[in-house]
C-alpha cells in the first residue's frame, strides 16, 4: 500500500512583551487599522488571509504568520514616554523595547508620574507639556 505524504502547515509566531501595560482603548486608534475583535483585554488584527496580530492589555504582542517586515511595521507604531529616574520600567525593559522597535522617549531625571497631577511632587510641568504634546501628535498619527 503506498502512502502520500504531506507537510504540514507552517505556522510562524512571534511574541514581544513591550510594556506591563497597555491602554487599548488609547492604542487603538494610533495604530490606524481596524480591529476585527475587541474586548476590554485585547486587540486581534487581521493582516492577511491567515495573518493575525494580537495586542493585549497586558502588555504583550502576539504575530501569527506575519511577515517580519510588518511587525517591524506595526511596533514602530508605538512609543514610549519615561523618565530616567522611574524605576518603573526597569533599564532592562526600556532596552528590549527599544530592541524590538519602540520609539523610547526618555526625560532625563524625570521621576515616576512627572506629566501628572501637578500637585504632585514628582510633576515637571515644562516635561509633562512636552510629553503631551508627543502623545497627541502620535495618536493623531
Amino acid at each position: 500500500m503506498e502512502h502520500e505524504i504531506t507537510k504540514a502547515p507552517r505556522y510562524i509566531f512571534q511574541a514581544y512583551h513591550v510594556a506591563e501595560t497597555l491602554k487599548l482603548k488609547t492604542l487603538e486608534p494610533a495604530l490606524a487599522m481596524s480591529a476585527t475583535t475587541r474586548t476590554s483585554t485585547k486587540l486581534i488584527y487581521q493582516d492577511g488571509e491567515a495573518s493575525f496580530i494580537f495586542v493585549y492589555s497586558f502588555g504583550a504582542l502576539i504575530f501569527f504568520n506575519v511577515e517580519p517586515a510588518r511587525q517591524t511595521a506595526f511596533i514602530e507604531k508605538l512609543k514610549a514616554i519615561i523618565g530616567t529616574a522611574d524605576p518603573f520600567p526597569p533599564p532592562d525593559d526600556v532596552a528590549a523595547l527599544e530592541a524590538a522597535g519602540v520609539a523610547v522617549v526618555r526625560y532625563e531625571g524625570a521621576e515616576h508620574g512627572f506629566v501628572h497631577d501637578p500637585e504632585r511632587p514628582a510633576h515637571r510641568a515644562d516635561d509633562a507639556a512636552d510629553a503631551w504634546r508627543r502623545v497627541l501628535e502620535f495618536v493623531a498619527g
